[in-house]
C-alpha cells in the first residue's frame, strides 16, 4: 500500500493477499512464546506441550497435501489432541508494519494512527489506543518494523456502537514537514480530516483474526520542499 503526500491510497497500491503456505496451528492454554521453550522451567505449564512438540519432530514432507484447500494430516491431529472448541484463549490479533518512504528508506519514528470519523472523537479514540491496541514492539534491527497487539474482545465491544462505521489507519511520522525550518519530511493528516486505510465495518473481522498475523507493508511519501536544491547555470 502507497500514500501520497496527503496520506490517501495511491491507485492499485492497496492489495489483499492471502498466505498460499499450509502450517499446522493450536493454541496451548497457559504458554506463551518463552514459556514453550521451557524457559526458567525444566517443565511445561500444559502436559500437552511435551507431546505436541516431540510429534511435530516427526512430520515429513508427505505429511503436506499439495491441494492446498485441505488441511494436511498434522494439524487433524493437533485438533484431535487439543480440540479448538476446548482452547479459552484471549482472543488476540498481531498486525506486522513496516513503513518507508517511495525509495524504500525505513521510516524508524512513526505512530499509528486510529480513529472513526475526522470530528471530535477523543472517548472512542481514548478505548482504541488504551485498550483495544495492547501493546507495540519495535524491531531492535530494523525500527521500521512494528508488530502491533489488538484485544479483539474491545473491539467486538466497541463494534455494538451503530456510529462505528469504519476504522482509519493513518501515520504520524518524523521528522514532520515544516519548511524552511524541517524542509524534508512527512505531513500528517490534518486533526479535522481522515485518510490512510479505511476500513469498513464489515471488514474489520477479516483484517483483525483471532489467532491471525497480518503483514502490512505501507510507502509513506517523504516530502522534499523547493529549496533543498537550487540549480544554477556554471
Amino acid at each position: 500500500m502507497a500514500l501520497d503526500q496527503q496520506q490517501q491510497i495511491l491507485p492499485e497500491t492497496w492489495h489483499w493477499q492471502r498466505s498460499q503456505g499450509a502450517i499446522a496451528f493450536s493454541v496451548l492454554a497457559k504458554e506463551n512464546h518463552s514459556s514453550i521453550i521451557f524457559k526458567g522451567r525444566k517443565v511445561p505449564h500444559n502436559p500437552l506441550t511435551q507431546v505436541v512438540i516431540r510429534q511435530a519432530l516427526t512430520v515429513t514432507d508427505q505429511d503436506f497435501q499439495t491441494d492446498l484447500s485441505q488441511n494436511f494430516g498434522w494439524q487433524q491431529q493437533l485438533d484431535a489432541l487439543n480440540p479448538p472448541e476446548n482452547v479459552q484463549a484471549e482472543q488476540r490479533s498481531q498486525v506486522l508494519c513496516r513503513l518507508t518512504d517511495q525509495h524504500g528508506v525505513g521510516v524508524n519514528d512513526y505512530f499509528l494512527e486510529m480513529y472513526r470519523t475526522a470530528g471530535a472523537d477523543s472517548r472512542f479514540e481514548e478505548t482504541l489506543y488504551r485498550h483495544f491496541l495492547r501493546h507495540v514492539h519495535t524491531y531492535s534491527q530494523d525500527p521500521a518494523s512494528r508488530a502491533f497487539y489488538f484485544d479483539l474482545a474491545v473491539l467486538d465491544r466497541l463494534k455494538q456502537d451503530p456510529k462505528f462505521q469504519q476504522l482509519y489507519l493513518s501515520f504520524s511520522a518524523q521528522p514532520h514537514f515544516k519548511p524552511p525550518r524541517q524542509p524534508v519530511g512527512f505531513t500528517n493528516v490534518p486533526a479535522n480530516a481522515a485518510a490512510g486505510l479505511v476500513l469498513p465495518s464489515t471488514e474489520l473481522a477479516r483484517v483483525f483474526k483471532p489467532q491471525q498475523t497480518l503483514l502490512l507493508d505501507v510507502q509513506l511519501q517523504r516530502v522534499v520542499a523547493d529549496s533543498v536544491f537550487k540549480l544554477s547555470r556554471a
